[in-house]
């Protein structure tokens, strides 16, 4: 409908602007575990607000607009761009913990693509929350993938210990003396050996270390638990024995005090776990999503079989 027209009203079109506005101001939830539709508009939000311009941006704007650098100055006090009250809104972390909720993490991994370098010089407080925060949604992508690193090693470190970061890798590089190298060449062999899903929780687990790392340890706390149940309900799908020492590494559970009853899984001899079938699988909001997913899939891979019989049909009739 074109401006003038029946049926075009710009108040109401006036009215949604401002509806989304508000609300982008309201970014930093004040928890991720929400509907499945409340968790897609705050991530529609979040993107919105992503393309939004920042303050500076629109200081520097103005003035060769309207020639009037008092304008910009008094744009830029209102706060113009920013959260109501002045606080820094955090809609990239959000956006990130959002995606990591939902179970889309290649979306995740196009959010870390577009922002990997910030805009701003020093980064703000949501892009180095938002760098801490890929640190466990690059192993989350791995792990649904359905890669795994092969379990070479045979030590089993702390459930709360932390994964190297990309910074302390690049530290690793400039140290000197071969004793220091050696130590680090060693870590990192531990960390290749450990499961994708061993890795993505002990790097949420790190982002929980600081409580006044806001909106990040909240976030991360909750998709702590999460991301733990996703991996638990794969191992109850996908195996129906496996070995207590790879239940409790895969998990980073610490076997002297989690209860494997709570996960849904028994102990039998050998020091084997068997999955209880009768306790449920807790509840998840992918649940549902994964039967259409592959039915979809099922019905794609038909159609590409289908056009490949029909291009050999028509090559033997040619």
């Amino acid at each position: 409908t074109t401006p003038g027209t029946p049926g075009h009203h710009p108040e109401h079109t006036a009215n949604a602007k401002a509806r989304t506005m508000s609300d982008l101001d309201q970014l930093t939830a004040p928890s991720i575990i929400l509907p499945r539709a409340d968790a897609l508009r705050m991530v529609e939000l979040c993107e919105l607000a992503e393309m939004r311009p920042p303050v500076d941006f629109l200081a520097s704007v103005l003035p060769r607009q309207n020639g009037s650098s008092s304008a910009a100055t008094a744009k830029s006090e209102e706060g113009v761009g920013d959260a109501a009250g002045g606080a820094e809104p955090h809609v990239l972390v959000t956006q990130m913990a959002l995606l990591l909720y939902l179970g889309e993490y290649s979306h995740a991994r196009h959010l870390w693509r577009r922002n990997a370098v910030p805009s701003v010089t020093p980064p703000s407080s949501d892009c180095l929350q938002l760098a801490q925060l890929w640190q466990a949604a690059k192993y989350c992508f791995l792990w649904s993938t359905g890669g795994i690193h092969a379990l070479a090693s045979g030590a089993m470190s702390s459930p709360s210990s932390a994964p190297p970061s990309s910074g302390q890798e690049a530290d690793s590089m400039q140290v000197e003396g071969q004793g220091a190298s050696n130590q680090q060449d060693a870590a990192a062999a531990e960390s290749e050996a450990l499961p994708y899903s061993t890795m993505a929780l002990r790097a949420l687990h790190s982002c929980t270390a600081s409580a006044e790392t806001q909106p990040l340890a909240t976030y991360s706390k909750e998709l702590l638990g999460v991301f733990r149940q996703r991996v638990n309900r794969s191992l109850r799908k996908g195996f129906a024995k496996i070995s207590s020492k790879d239940f409790y590494l895969r998990m980073n559970l610490d076997p002297g005090t989690a209860e494997i009853t709570d996960y849904g899984w028994k102990s039998v001899e050998g020091g084997y776990l068997v999955s209880d079938g009768d306790i449920p699988l807790e509840p998840d909001i992918l649940e549902g999503l994964e039967d259409t997913k592959a039915a979809g899939d099922e019905g794609n891979q038909i159609g590409k079989l289908t056009d490949i019989v029909m291009f050999l049909e028509s090559k033997m009739s040619a």
